[in-house]
């Protein structure tokens, strides 16, 4: 059960378009406008929550909608509250689990429009800078996974369009480098929370145990030595693909670049 506080976390200070959905037909979204359309000069509708409780609408509309002025949450219910300018309630609505596209999503109790809001889209200046950071495969990320993420003071980074290893692997490799940053890392091929991988580690990985050997479906430790082994195990993949004569699997490859060149600086778990 989330509080306010975490819900705040989870909404506050980021775009959120309004989108009309058939849930039948969920690809089959359009945009809300209101009181015109683009050829009109009119935009299309978008929310900011605020954490005072007030909503701001950044985009160019015909009207305010009852839903744009102000908002709460219900603990009791999870339930997301929506007000109009007198402070009558008019809407509610729930976070979902599964976004399309890996996007953040409220869905209006109605069925018939959602909000969006792609992960980590956020407009803070403030922001406070992310040291702990949590990757997975955009197809495994679920709305559920960042709430309990927050809880534990981490950044959730959905990456890559391909949820196998290696192309995930990549996706992870690609995000690192941007964030300097970092201090500790995890990832996680299916999205899941293993409590034993969110220790601060430093000078050794935590790597994912299946039967006694090594497996990367779920890995953590500090940034530089996360960039190491993605570096190592992207360079030895390379090398395997083009030597006709290299018949390792993807998994015994990497099985033997943490035992050989991490042999003592990790930890099956």
């Amino acid at each position: 059960m989330l509080k306010i506080d975490e819900f705040k976390k989870l909404i506050c200070d980021k775009i959120w378009f309004w989108q009309l959905a058939d849930r039948d037909v969920p690809w089959d979204r359009g945009v809300l406008y209101l009181g015109g359309n683009a050829d009109k000069g009119i935009g299309f509708t978008s929310f900011i929550f605020k954490k005072d409780g007030t909503i701001s609408v950044p985009t160019k509309v015909g009207f305010i909608p009852p839903e744009g002025h102000y908002w709460d949450f219900d603990e009791e219910t999870q339930q997301l509250l929506f007000y109009d300018q007198d402070k009558n309630q008019v809407n509610s609505a729930t976070l979902v689990d599964y976004g399309m596209y890996g996007a953040n999503e409220i869905a209006f109790n109605d069925d018939r429009s959602v909000l969006i809001n792609f992960p980590d889209y956020d407009l803070r200046g403030d922001r406070p800078v992310p040291q702990k950071l949590f990757f997975v495969p955009k197809l495994n990320f679920k709305i559920s996974l960042q709430r309990t993420l927050v809880r534990k003071g981490y950044d959730t980074y959905p990456v890559g369009e391909n949820a196998t290893l290696i192309p995930f692997l990549d996706a992870v490799y690609e995000s690192l480098v941007k964030h300097p940053e970092a201090q500790n890392v995890v990832i996680s091929q299916k999205g899941e929370i293993v409590d034993e991988f969110f220790a601060e580690v430093r000078d050794f990985l935590l790597v994912g145990n299946d039967n006694g050997t090594p497996t990367l479906s779920d890995c953590a430790g500090s940034r530089d030595l996360m960039l190491e082994l993605l570096i190592a195990i992207l360079s030895e993949n390379n090398k395997r693909q083009l030597n006709p004569e290299d018949h390792r699997t993807e998994e015994e490859m990497i099985e033997q670049v943490i035992t050989v060149r991490f042999a003592d600086r990790y930890e099956l778990k």
